[in-house]
């Protein structure tokens, strides 16, 4: 029985020091008015029309965004609706606004709407900036106002329509 104490005993203080060190580790938390300044000034871009967004085509491919592939991976408890779901290219990284839903398949619950994402390159995760908010639907508001036909195209399909 001693042995076998003694045996235990450094696997028990190695175990007991990796959670102190874990749990002592500051966390480095960015703070909430960076994540709203971050998405205000996204609003305020688009609605300006200085910033262009996407619409997110479906990543086939693990090598093209191995990080991306694997948020939009899609299975019986995750969908991504890619007609509703866009992206903004800024530096070398992302910023993503994907219309996702997702259900839990022991609960019960599910999520549906938009979740906002980074990524500051694609060698990095993507961070999930906010999830489902007012200020969401404002940048959606703004990104579908973007996406509507410039009056030349609206005079263009007029004429065809009328010819």
């Amino acid at each position: 029985m001693k042995k076998r104490v003694l045996f235990l005993l450094p696997m028990v203080l190695l175990f007991a020091g990796l959670i102190y060190a874990y749990a002592a580790e500051p966390k480095q938390e960015p703070p909430d008015d960076l994540y709203d300044e971050f998405v205000q000034r996204l609003i305020v871009e688009t609605q300006s029309r200085s910033r262009h967004w996407y619409p997110i085509q479906p990543v086939t491919e693990e090598d093209v965004n191995e990080n991306l592939y694997y948020t939009l991976f899609e299975d019986e408890w995750h969908r991504i609706d890619y007609k509703t779901s866009y992206y903004l290219s800024f530096m070398n990284g992302f910023i993503y606004l994907v219309d996702e839903w997702e259900g839990s398949g022991r609960d019960g619950t599910t999520f549906d709407g938009y979740n906002l994402y980074v990524q500051p390159t694609t060698a990095d995760e993507l961070t999930l900036v906010m999830s489902n908010t007012k200020e969401l639907d404002v940048l959606i508001d703004a990104i579908s106002a973007d996406r509507q036909p410039n009056k030349a195209a609206e005079n263009f399909m007029k004429a065809f329509i009328d010819a």
